[in-house]
């Protein structure tokens, strides 16, 4: 009852000029698009034409040999051709039905960003930190908070416009009397929302904070131990006040028995939310022979040896549903082998 017939057709073309002058370098990109989609169903028939255009600059000055500083700025205009695919109801629920407010508007988006990078090889010194700050207007819908790792998601999300502030730091330094790398990495996100929800209008707030500490001893050792912990603070506040915080571990074990062969023990903790104290426990086992000088290598693992079968965690909030679903493969064993030419 819902096939729907979509047809797209776009013609674009990016202009780029770059200049460099003693410490400075500047590059702009400039990029044209027209694009075309028509749409069909059994009650509908749409066809539209939109031409966008967007601007990225970057400025660069370098310091030193070990440290530079780049401002970039983007301007972007881009139709969102997804929204004419919901255009009546949305079901996100057998008993819940939201509306989305759709208006052939282009999506625009203004950013500016500045980087600071300082990388000391001598001394195995890294630092890098980057702030910035985005606008954006018009309808979209958009996964929010989703990474790699999860398999299948429902969230919801129709702004009208949005304003987000975003700052990363990373830290990475070698202790050499201990022969260890600390690795340190912080992102803050702060994000405001003007909603559409069945024709009321809502405003929402969201903070994202996480920590992540990580060492990791020296690469030529026999015996090597890495270890990554990071912590999740997320702040949602609107009509509902939602408060989450979730631990990830990763301990590595690597044991070098005899040249080119290598054991590899991983074993991963996570909780998603430390409210309901549900813990995940992963374990896995890894036999490499990777030879140096020769073409070939292979591989023997043991997965999921604590044998979880699944996971399952689910964030509500006036607004949206996510569900993180992630199907685990139970115990099993993996044989791999590479050969380069």
């Amino acid at each position: 009852k819902n096939n729907v017939y979509y047809n797209s057709r776009t013609f674009f073309t990016n202009t780029s000029l770059k200049y460099n002058y003693r410490k400075w370098g500047f590059e702009t990109k400039l990029n044209l698009e027209d694009n075309t989609y028509i749409i069909k169903n059994e009650s509908e028939n749409l066809s539209n034409r939109q031409f966008s255009i967007g601007n990225e600059s970057v400025i660069n000055y370098v310091f030193s040999t070990k440290d530079f500083i780049t401002a970039n700025f983007i301007y972007r205009k881009k139709p969102v051709v997804e929204n004419y695919l919901y255009q009546k109801y949305i079901r996100t629920s057998y008993n819940s039905v939201q509306k989305n407010l759709i208006t052939n508007e282009l999506q625009t988006t203004r950013s500016a960003g500045l980087k600071y990078w300082h990388n000391d090889f001598e001394n195995q010194f890294l630092i890098n930190t980057f702030l910035n700050y985005s606008i954006e207007s018009g309808q979209y819908f958009s996964n929010l908070n989703l990474d790699k790792e999860l398999i299948s998601a429902i969230y919801f999300f129709s702004p009208r416009s949005s304003s987000q502030f975003t700052h990363l730091f990373t830290l990475s330094k070698l202790v050499y009397p201990l022969r260890m790398k600390v690795n340190i990495n912080t992102l803050f996100t702060h994000s405001n929302y003007l909603n559409i929800i069945n024709n009321v209008e809502r405003q929402v707030n969201l903070q994202n904070f996480n920590l992540t500490l990580g060492v990791k001893s020296a690469f030529s050792s026999r015996v090597r131990l890495e270890n990554e912990t990071t912590l999740g603070f997320l702040n949602y506040k609107s009509q509902v006040v939602t408060k989450n915080t979730s631990v990830r571990n990763k301990l590595t074990f690597v044991l070098i028995p005899l040249n080119n062969f290598s054991l590899v023990h991983e074993f991963y903790t996570y909780v998603p939310n430390r409210t309901e104290k549900s813990t995940f426990n992963f374990l896995d086992v890894t036999a490499r022979y990777l030879p140096v000088k020769t073409k070939y290598s292979f591989s023997f693992s043991l997965r999921n040896l604590l044998n979880e079968k699944s996971f399952i965690n689910t964030v509500t909030t006036d607004y949206s549903q996510m569900i993180q679903a992630i199907p685990i493969l139970p115990f099993h064993f993996s044989l791999g082998g590479s050969y380069r030419f």
